[in-house]
């Protein structure tokens, strides 16, 4: 089973968003990301390139959630508060 644990504690951790200004940039006005860019990283390539499992393992997170369309995610109650408005 993929685990996207640790992915989401580096990339989705409070120290990595202060600093992570193109995560940042990528983030919607409500703090989702693009899976399909998520599923690019180095450290989610590193455990799966399926992007059904990427995707199933998101919806198995107690941390993350996935918009209605299942193409985005952000970590709950949180990553909108990071969100950059400049490019």
């Amino acid at each position: 089973m993929f685990c996207f644990c640790g992915c989401r504690e580096y990339y989705f951790s409070e120290e990595n968003l202060l600093r992570d200004f193109f995560l940042r940039r990528k983030m919607d006005s409500e703090g989702y990301l693009p899976i399909n860019l998520i599923a690019t990283f180095h450290r989610v390539q590193a455990l799966s390139t399926d992007y059904e499992v990427v995707i199933d393992a998101i919806k198995d997170s107690e941390v993350l959630e996935l918009n209605d369309f299942k193409v985005c995610l952000r970590m709950y109650g949180t990553s909108k508060h990071y969100v950059c408005f400049w490019t």
